[in-house]
């Protein structure tokens, strides 16, 4: 009997260290299955969301006062650069700043790169989507300073609708979140004006008024009197000259068909032109550029500028010039007519 019970106990020692020499079963899941992508769930009480695209491209969910509640890698390049990044309760700008600082040390800003920010969402009113932008821009371009880095920076409100103004010579269409859109359309100069804005062509040169053989023509008002006037400013007489006209609602009674003849309208007023101041010789005339300066028997001086090459405007008048009675408005065009 103890024969036995020694080979029993023999037996169990034997099988007991064959056990301790077999692989055992781990129960603990694989590290492969412990770093398995984890279904990404959007924050409950997000504001806003920001997309940054470089090359990686992260989806960043805010609250209204700015601050990254979540951090959504969106491609396998993303998830290289956040992967060591705590950015979650952190200010807006600085998770710009990390996730551009980290793209760029790990390689993806390379020449001609773009960064983009686009605002895909705004949930809530409180949400200033043009300030996030240019918060974003202004951060991406301290960056690239930071590290001594170039790269292009563009930006995008999918939430608003974009309402573009016209464009003009020396603006391009812009909307009044800031956006803009293609470029300024430019002068298009005809006879020394610009054909759309009617800005004068700098490099313009005009023929002197000394060698053009006609009259200058124009109108205005001094003490209810209509000048319908002239100068003649080249030539070997140099003079000014007026129609003088009475406005006639200050006229008694019916007019006379021959009345009637003489009437012309200025600035939606009637006047009778039945009589006349000249011709009344001048001093002298001067050219400088495209100012001309006419100046009477008196010393007085009518300033004038080239708008063209058949106009001119006054740009400063005397109280009184030549015969005419009463100051010439600054601003008043003259027009040529060639004999």
């Amino acid at each position: 009997m103890k024969k036995i019970l020694a080979f029993l106990l023999a037996l169990s020692v034997i099988f007991a260290f064959a056990g301790c020499g077999e692989k055992q079963t781990n129960s603990t899941p694989s590290d492969d299955t412990a770093t398995s992508d984890v279904e990404f769930k959007k924050p409950d009480n997000y504001a806003s969301v920001v997309l940054v695209t470089i090359n990686p491209e992260v989806r960043l969910y805010l609250d209204e006062v700015g601050k990254v509640l979540a951090i959504e890698p969106v491609n396998d390049d993303a998830k290289t650069i956040t992967k060591d990044l705590q950015l979650e309760g952190k200010e807006f700008k600085n998770v710009v700043k990390e996730i551009v600082t980290s793209a760029n040390k790990n390689g993806f800003i390379k020449k001609d790169a773009e960064v983009n920010f686009k605002v895909e969402e705004a949930k809530s009113d409180k949400v200033n989507t043009t300030e996030l932008l240019n918060t974003a821009k202004q951060t991406a371009t301290d960056v690239a300073t930071e590290l001594k880095v170039e790269f292009e920076i563009k930006s995008e409100d999918k939430t608003h609708t974009h309402t573009f103004s016209d464009a003009t010579c020396t603006k391009a269409a812009k909307c009044e979140c800031g956006e803009v859109s293609g470029e300024a359309l430019g002068h298009n100069y005809v006879d020394g004006k610009c054909s759309r804005c009617k800005a004068e062509d700098p490099n313009v040169k005009y023929t002197s008024v000394k060698t053009k053989s006609g009259g200058w023509f124009f109108m205005f008002v001094a003490n209810d009197t209509l000048h319908d006037a002239r100068l003649v400013l080249s030539g070997s007489e140099i003079y000014a000259s007026a129609g003088l006209g009475d406005n006639i609602k200050n006229f008694d009674g019916v007019m006379l068909p021959e009345e009637l003849e003489d009437c012309v309208k200025f600035n939606g007023e009637t006047y009778r032109v039945a009589r006349g101041t000249g011709p009344v010789p001048l001093k002298s005339v001067t050219e400088d550029g495209k100012k001309v300066t006419a100046t009477d028997e008196n010393g007085n001086s009518l300033v004038l500028t080239r708008t063209g090459e058949t106009t001119l405007k006054v740009t400063s008048s005397p109280d009184v010039f030549s015969e005419y009675d009463g100051k010439i408005p600054v601003g008043t065009v003259l027009t040529f007519k060639a004999d």
